[in-house]
């Protein structure tokens, strides 16, 4: 008896209960490139707005300098954690990099092998970019997983300009390659906070 009572409490109890509203994006999607979902995305102090990947993770910097956002991705399959793409603004106030050509510096100086620095048109405006390969080593040690390949669009926008980076194994960069052509279509710089 006390079993059959018990029962029509749990019975009566679920049927008490409120269904939960059926989850929906908080954020629409604009636009599906290579099988990602890209929403809008506006940088936190007005920077700059583009699209990015919906369910990739975004990291904004929180004011100690170096990426304004980066965005990491895909969720699942073979390359998980292995992709990045991230917005830098040079110069920060306190980096020596002022243009183009001492990123492309840089990059020479630091024995990252780039490619040749391009010109290129980006939407309405003229643009740069470069490209390069180097190992991925794990946190702790030197032998090489795999080698990465870091594309770079340089955006010249006021007093500076912006970086936008895609970096994937060299291997399978090509899979996420739209998206990061995608995101670069649709940056837009705004004001410099």
């Amino acid at each position: 008896m006390k079993g059959i009572l018990l029962a029509g409490l749990i019975i009566l109890a679920a049927g008490c209960r409120k269904n939960e509203p059926p989850k929906e994006d908080l954020v629409p999607t604009k636009a599906v490139v290579a099988g990602e979902r890209l929403i809008d995305f506006d940088e936190r102090n007005g920077a700059f707005a583009c699209r990015a990947p919906a369910d990739w993770k975004a990291l904004e910097d929180q004011g100690g300098g170096g990426s304004m956002v980066m965005f990491f991705g895909p969720r699942s399959g073979p390359d998980k954690g292995k992709v990045s793409m991230s917005v830098s603004r040079y110069p920060d106030g306190v980096d020596l990099i002022k243009t183009p050509q001492d990123y492309w510096r840089m990059l020479q100086i630091t024995g990252r092998k780039p490619s040749a620095l391009a010109s290129i048109q980006v939407g309405a405006r003229m643009g740069y970019c470069v490209h390069h390969e180097e190992p991925q080593h794990p946190p702790a040690g030197w032998k090489a997983l795999y080698m990465n390949r870091e594309d770079t669009v340089i955006i010249p926008h006021q007093d500076g300009f912006f970086t936008i980076s895609h970096t994937a194994p060299a291997d399978t960069y090509r899979k996420t390659l739209p998206v990061f052509k995608a995101v670069v279509e649709s940056f837009q710089p705004k004001r410099r906070p």
